[in-house]
């Protein structure tokens, strides 16, 4: 268990004792649950393996936190497309040979490598001139100066994507059954954990 996911237990195992914040997560597990969101968006916030598939209050909070990020223009998005589905992680080789493929395309304005295995990330994204992100909220676009996010494909759970947008500001989500790498980058603003009432 990474220190993310510790952090959002004990923040959740407080606020679950309120009823508001209960029937409220309650709330977000039930949509989760029916498909009340676009799956392939879902996806790019958390995907678990079919096995463990059950949704928890824990999975609902971050979930929420970022959802809610998004539609607040806290959190602007962009897509790199890849003309594939991710791979296993075992698939190393044909990971990299894709990612080198598309940073080909883009005449190498991108860089970056993927490493799997059980570290804090399963590689990175590296963009090396300014590349324009949006925003749900405003319906336009920001520039971003040159930087690089932390790269997580195919399974990755709500608690692990909330630590890099916090940690790191970034991140880069190749989910299993999509084309395209997302990339997600928190804006230098606060998340409000205190208002739970909010229509999602």
């Amino acid at each position: 268990m990474n220190i993310w996911k510790r952090a959002t237990i004990e923040q959740v195992n407080e606020l679950i004792e309120d009823p508001v914040w209960e029937s409220f997560l309650s709330s977000v597990i039930t949509k989760l649950n029916t498909r009340f969101f676009q799956q392939s968006d879902v996806d790019i916030i958390f995907q678990k393996f079919a096995r463990f598939r059950k949704i928890d209050v824990y999975d609902a909070y971050d979930f929420a936190r970022i959802w809610l990020g998004i539609g607040a223009g806290e959190i602007v998005t962009g897509h790199l497309k890849v003309g594939v589905s991710a791979f296993a992680d075992a698939e190393h080789e044909k990971i990299n040979a894709t990612l080198q493929k598309v940073f080909n395309e883009h005449d190498m304005k991108f860089t970056g490598v993927f490493w799997g295995g059980k570290q804090d990330s399963d590689g990175y994204i590296e963009w090396h001139k300014p590349i324009e992100l949006w925003s749900a909220k405003t319906q336009s676009t920001i520039t971003i100066a040159p930087g690089q996010a932390p790269l997580e494909v195919g399974y990755t759970d709500t608690a692990t994507s909330f630590g890099h947008l916090c940690s790191e500001g970034f991140l880069a989500r190749w989910p299993y059954g999509r084309e395209d790498i997302v990339l997600l980058h928190r804006l230098d603003t606060q998340y409000s954990d205190a208002q739970p009432l909010i229509s999602l």
